[in-house]
């Protein structure tokens, strides 16, 4: 065991911890460290896996000297993962922005989001009951268009009210443009179906 009792007290000079804290996280005097370190005391499993929980140890270093001191914890890059994802300059600025914002008003953004969802998919379930294909689609489209109107009206001025400069502006009014676009498109393409639908 007085292997496993030099890699304590070499753990814990990586550390930087005197045997008095090193002892005090563990919940173990600094006698009791002392003593591990010499090999005049043997550590408990117990320990050992609290050792390895509280200073991110690799339990397979601690006790037979193999691979790393530390596990690895997984880092989370944003800029890998807007290559992974293709996000292009727009989205990743939107996302770093969005994460600047104050904690209060992500909330509010992301309770405004789940609303304007459940009502879009409220408007859908009403509308595929419709016996009027047509209108049916009518409605959902323009349904769909106002509240991504709605939306992004919103985030834009909470963009806007928490930075109040120029480019938050630019990138609301972008952001607005875009949504448009896209609620058009679907919309148009709804019609389209619903028309293809009829003739066959």
């Amino acid at each position: 065991m007085i292997i496993i009792n030099n890699r304590i007290k070499l753990l814990r000079k990586v550390l930087k911890l005197s045997q008095e804290d090193f002892g005090r996280k563990l919940g173990i005097t600094k006698t009791a460290i002392s003593k591990i370190e010499t090999g005049r005391n043997n550590l408990t499993d117990s320990t050992i896996k609290l050792l390895c929980t509280n200073f991110n140890v690799n339990e397979v270093w601690l006790r037979t000297g193999k691979g790393e001191m530390f596990i690895e914890t997984a880092t989370f890059s944003l800029d890998e993962q807007a290559r992974i994802h293709n996000l292009s300059a727009l989205d990743l600025d939107i996302v770093k922005r969005y994460m600047e914002l104050d904690p209060y008003v992500r909330e509010e953004i992301i309770k405004f989001i789940g609303e304007t969802y459940l009502q879009h998919t409220n408007k859908e379930t009403t509308a595929t009951t419709d016996n009027d294909s047509h209108s049916k689609t009518r409605e959902s489209g323009s349904g769909y268009y106002e509240d991504q109107k709605l939306y992004v009206n919103k985030v834009a001025e909470t963009v806007v009210s928490g930075y109040g400069d120029a480019d938050a502006e630019i990138e609301a009014e972008l952001a607005r443009y875009r949504i448009e676009l896209e609620a058009e498109k679907k919309a148009q393409q709804s019609l389209a179906l619903q028309e293809q639908k009829k003739s066959n």
